[in-house]
């Protein structure tokens, strides 16, 4: 879903500002005409299995991680 929003934002020309794995979610930072920066996000994992990844989590790098969008194919 994340992969598919991200390619028509870009197919629409809107400005991008960069995508993040928060391993919680899927982010896509945009700017909307008026230069206001948006996040769409979609959820990756089911509540439960979420709880416990933020238990277990230690470092704030465990948390986000560059998207690479612009590679991955769509699904």
């Amino acid at each position: 879903m994340a992969r598919a929003f991200y390619q028509r934002l870009k197919a629409h020309g809107v400005q991008v500002d960069f995508t993040a794995e928060h391993f919680l979610t899927k982010s896509v930072y945009f700017f909307d005409p008026d230069g206001n920066r948006l996040e769409i996000f979609c959820e990756s994992m089911e509540m439960a299995a979420a709880k416990q990844y933020l238990h277990e989590a230690r470092e704030l790098s465990e948390m986000m991680q560059p998207l690479d969008l612009e590679s991955a194919p769509v699904s």
